[in-house]
């Protein structure tokens, strides 16, 4: 084997060794996010079994074997999962949803054009003929030109380019200052390759067909796989040693579906508030609230947040004091105190009910129902 491949070898496999420890560190050691642990580990296995991959066909294990056609590249799923770990790792917490999902078609696609190529090599016996019109230029396009990795580049570039303005959106700019970092070096590296592979492409591919233009013998394609090795390097330890880190929460955006379940949530929230009074209750609390609508309570507190504004304590509080108001102007109630009138309303303690009164009226309960009963 020439020096210069087993260096290549080399490099590749401490590439493809980092990101399988790394990814192993990941999974194992506790993290202050556990998704974005599981979703960072995923995308250095990736990078890993791309490397992989490639030292294989460096030792003749892969081209045209039966590893030819178990094998699969992965190559369009490392802009999703760059994008998806950096949603996770800024808002902890962010969970994998359908809509999320749609992330992975370019992998499925990826997938059915790749076995439907190389099932090809079934087929033919040495001439065109034997291969179908779809067969022959499938192969031809996705093997012998350089489609596939520049799709998996530019997806890469526009999934870094996405990621970075989350986090440059993001409260706590030094904590992420790191990601940023790492970002800017992946698009910027594939958007690279890309302009290289193209221009290349453009200047040296015979467009008459008498001779391939055979990606895999061009000047740049294994130092691609060196850089992916030392980004896979600089991703891992990275992530590894800022596991135990977490930067302030972000709001993690509302999805248009989820807006229309919370403004229904909010109009069974009020009924239950106006019609069954529920606010009286001194022991009401937002699990207590929530079992009542029957959900969970954190999606009590978001459809607070997002649709009324407000938040659980703010609420109940202003809801107690407009039956307070109500009960001061009842002359039924003359005879009644203040402070039973508040406990009737639902506040639990004279202590609250000052604060309350004082925070939400301007006043002090007794100037309140002074006000009141002129």
């Amino acid at each position: 084997m020439p020096p210069l491949t087993i260096i290549l070898v080399v490099l590749l496999a401490l590439g493809a060794a980092q990101g399988i420890i790394y990814g192993l560190l990941l999974l194992r050691k506790p993290a202050e996010n556990p998704t974005a642990a599981r979703l960072i580990a995923a995308l250095l296995f990736c990078f890993a079994y791309r490397l992989l991959l490639e030292i294989g066909l460096l030792f003749g294990i892969g081209k045209y074997d039966v590893w030819y056609h178990l094998t699969q590249e992965v190559n369009w799923l490392y802009g999703p999962l760059i994008y998806l770990f950096v949603q996770a790792w800024l808002h902890p917490t962010f969970r994998l949803s359908r809509q999320d999902w749609v992330h992975f078609l370019p992998v499925g696609v990826e997938f059915l054009i790749n076995n439907f190529v190389r099932s090809q090599n079934f087929y033919w016996d040495g001439t065109r003929e034997s291969l179908s019109w779809l067969g022959y230029w499938g192969y031809v396009v996705w093997m012998n030109y350089p489609c596939k990795y520049i799709i998996a580049s530019g997806l890469l570039v526009i999934y870094a380019r996405k990621a970075e303005a989350l986090v440059r959106e993001h409260q706590a700019k030094k904590k992420v200052a790191w990601l940023a970092r790492i970002l800017r070096g992946f698009w910027w590296y594939f958007a690279a390759i890309v302009s290289i592979v193209l221009v290349d492409f453009a200047f040296f591919f015979d467009a008459s067909f008498k001779t391939f233009y055979w990606f895999f013998t061009r000047f740049y394609y294994y130092p691609l796989f060196i850089g992916i090795a030392g980004l896979t390097y600089w991703l891992g330890i990275e992530g590894y040693h800022r596991r135990q880190e977490q930067p302030a929460p972000a709001k993690l955006p509302v999805r248009p579906g989820q807006q229309a379940a919370l403004r229904a949530l909010a109009r069974r929230l009020q009924q239950l508030m106006q019609q069954g009074q529920a606010y009286q209750d001194p022991a009401l609390s937002l699990q207590t609230l929530a079992d009542q609508l029957d959900v969970k309570p954190y999606l009590v507190s978001q459809c607070l947040k997002e649709v009324l504004h407000t938040r659980f304590t703010d609420y109940v509080n202003q809801l107690r004091i407009a039956e307070l108001k109500r009960r001061l102007q009842d002359p039924g109630k003359d005879h009644y105190t203040l402070l039973s009138l508040a406990f009737e309303a639902g506040f639990n303690s004279k202590a609250s009910f000052q604060r309350a009164v004082k925070k939400y009226e301007g006043v002090s309960p007794s100037e309140l129902k002074e006000k009141l009963t002129k």
